[in-house]
């Protein structure tokens, strides 16, 4: 199939019209997907004979075939089916759990079934009649696309020795061969809601393409371009930090449509999967944390602080020789200072702040608490809301159970409060602060006390969001982290 004619072109003012169409049907049925379908590259794929589209985003589209074999409404469901492939990330998964090529399209069809099942809860309903569904190979709908391919490559192997017997009485649905577009009992199937036979072509005698392109990790189209190829800069792929953002917009956009519009407004499923961008991308501000904390903490460590106070160890044989009397003197260097850092969290415990969101929090603390080995004394915690709560030391989880506050917030009163404590009671200043806080709250333009860094980690909140609020931006002087974690997100699920 990949020597099959097809002529890329860019589209006409007719088909962009079309394709725009079919775009607002799909965002009619699931708003939620729009930065997938308005990141979408066309192309015109003539003689593809369907829709497919690349790791790019690039989509390929025979206008002229998919405009007579489907419908508008089942054309705007077919995007909606590439867009779920891209949203899941299936072709970094196939990567990941290493199908060969020979298992491309049985994967092709695992990851339509993990799709089409989430797709007829959405009200998309070509999928219920044409499209792969779980059931179609007795698993049960609402799994992972591992799950389903694990399944469909045990049904191959078990079939084998059926095979090997030369029985040839066996009926469609052992036609798994995981090279053609089975894996389905019946007939193969593009995953787009028809099925395809898999027959020639009526015009050419060509076989018509039967799969969702590269982007589902199947068989890529045979029209697909290489990714030095952008048809002279007509359909640049979009680059892979691109397409993480995109997929991070999209999971804040499923979130949010459900805190706006209840449990159940989502298939479970793309919620499962929201929360699974949202751990993914929870790795690289957890590192930026703990190089913040750390970097913070150094001073207060002793690396690189001289302590007149104390004698330098490892030095303490040097001598200086007098040339002119011949004699010699030792010479006392000083050592360094080996201080515990010491760091206060400012907990955020306002209205705002779901039991999600405190449990978030509370893990992010234990995990500074972890990074440098300190506890009680050197890691202090206020609860805040309106004002500066009470102030404890951190032992364990069990001792953030205890939660004050619950009004509204006031960050930069409860920075200035925090930094006026420690003055009256005449204590050395902390290594860093740290404020764990959903951002709905003022803070203050400029440097409280110089030399002591703060650092505002951002935690997501459905709740706040939901009833129309807008976090606040941290000036530049304060370090700020953006925390979404998918235990924050847990209760909109």
């Amino acid at each position: 199939m990949r020597g099959m004619a097809t002529n890329l072109r860019t589209p006409t003012e007719h088909e962009l019209t079309q394709f725009r169409k079919w775009r607002s049907i799909a965002l009619f049925h699931m708003p939620y997907m729009a930065s997938i379908l308005f990141s979408l590259r066309l192309i015109a794929a003539d003689g593809l004979g369907t829709l497919a589209v690349d790791k790019g985003m690039r989509l390929y589209i025979d206008f002229p075939a998919v405009d007579v074999t489907y419908t508008d409404d089942e054309n705007g469901q077919n995007l909606l089916h590439e867009a779920s492939h891209i949203f899941a990330d299936h072709a970094s998964v196939r990567d990941e759990i290493g199908v060969t090529a020979e298992q491309a399209m049985t994967f092709n069809v695992a990851a339509d079934a993990a799709i089409n099942d989430d797709l007829v809860d959405a009200g998309l309903d070509s999928f219920a009649t044409s499209g792969i569904m779980p059931s179609q190979f007795g698993e049960p709908d609402h799994q992972t696309a591992q799950y389903y391919f694990r399944s469909l490559i045990e049904r191959i192997e078990d079939q084998k020795p059926e095979e090997a017997e030369g029985g040839d009485d066996t009926d469609e649905s052992d036609n798994d061969s995981g090279n053609t577009g089975a894996g389905q009992p019946g007939e193969s199937s593009n995953g787009e809601g028809k099925q395809s036979d898999g027959d020639s072509d009526e015009d050419d005698g060509q076989p018509q393409f039967v799969g969702c392109g590269s982007v589902s990790g199947g068989q890529p189209a045979p029209c697909e371009l290489g990714d030095d190829d952008d048809m002279g800069g007509a359909a640049k792929p979009a680059t892979k930090a691109e397409r993480e953002r995109i997929q991070a917009v999209t999971a804040k956009d499923v979130e949010q449509y459900v805190a706006n519009n209840g449990i159940g407004s989502v298939p479970g499923t793309l919620v499962e999967t929201a929360r699974a961008v949202f751990a993914e991308k929870a790795v690289p501000w957890q590192k930026e944390l703990g190089m913040l904390v750390r970097r913070s903490a150094r001073r207060a460590s002793g690396e690189g602080v001289t302590d007149h106070r104390k004698r330098d160890r490892r030095n303490h044989r040097l001598t200086i020789m007098n040339t002119e009397t011949g004699t010699s003197r030792r010479i006392i260097l000083p050592g360094q200072s080996t201080q515990t850092p010491s760091i206060h969290v400012i907990r955020d415990t306002s209205y705002s702040m779901s039991d999600d969101e405190l449990f978030a929090a509370g893990r992010e603390i234990a995990a500074i608490s972890k990074s440098l080995r300190i506890k009680n004394e050197d890691l202090r915690v206020s609860d805040c809301d309106v004002g500066l709560g009470v102030e404890f030391g951190y032992s364990s989880l069990a001792s953030l159970d205890q939660v004050h506050g619950r009004g509204g917030t006031n960050m930069e009163e409860a920075l200035v409060e925090l930094f006026d404590r420690y003055d009256k009671d005449h204590r050395p200043l902390p290594s860093a602060v740290i404020t764990l806080t959903d951002g709905f709250t003022p803070w203050p333009d400029e440097p409280i006390v110089k030399g002591v860094p703060v650092i505002a980690c951002i935690i997501d909140s459905a709740v706040g969001t939901a009833i129309g609020m807008t976090p606040d931006t941290p000036p530049e002087w304060i370090h700020s982290i953006n925390v979404t974690s998918e235990t924050a997100h847990r209760a909109s699920a």
